[in-house]
């Protein structure tokens, strides 16, 4: 596959910028790009044609699938997944003159939380933990942990066990999942 070291693994196609920290069993795929300062955690999965900015941060056990595109400041909790094509995004008023300046700023992406394929994330937004974007979503506002959004805009339409037992919107999350058990 390539290049294996310290129990990282990475393809020979792949750019991962010389400041970058790995963690041990993490594979990164073909066409990956890695910038500068970015940390990832350990036993984590980065895809074919995957883009993670500089000073990006990502937590243990975390996919990102081809195509994926994370911007700084993003952090990501652990056990996230960010499907195919999806983005999360850092400008809501890019321009070709200028980049905003996120020094101080932090986009969070919550423990166990799920970006769909081809959904995008505007910049300024909090995902809740074990929040769930639907394929093709578009989320310009923070979610729930837990929630379950669909659209353009995404709107919550339910809740989503860590099983991934769903309840609409009207009867909300539990206290006790009626498939897992597990208490919230």
């Amino acid at each position: 596959m390539g290049t294996q070291a310290n129990g990282v693994t990475i393809h020979p196609t792949a750019v991962v910028h010389d400041s970058a920290a790995i963690g041990k069993g993490t594979v990164i795929w073909s066409h990956a790009c890695i910038g500068a300062d970015v940390v990832i955690g350990e036993d984590c999965r980065i895809g074919h044609a995957a883009y993670v900015d500089r000073g990006v941060k990502i937590g243990n056990r975390v996919v990102l699938q081809s195509g994926a595109a994370v911007f700084r400041p993003w952090r990501l909790g652990h056990e996230a997944f960010v499907g195919p094509n999806a983005t999360l995004t850092n400008d809501r008023d890019p321009h070709s003159q200028r980049t905003r300046d996120t020094g101080e700023l932090i986009f969070k992406m919550g423990d166990g939380a799920v970006v769909g394929a081809g959904a995008v994330v505007l910049s300024d937004v909090q995902l809740g933990a074990h929040s769930f974007i639907a394929a093709a979503a578009l989320v310009s506002r923070d979610t729930v942990s837990y929630g379950l959004y669909v659209g353009s805009p995404a709107r919550l339409k339910g809740y989503r066990c860590t099983c991934s037992a769903r309840y609409s919107e009207e009867e909300g999350l539990p206290r006790r999942c009626s498939e897992c058990q597990k208490t919230y």
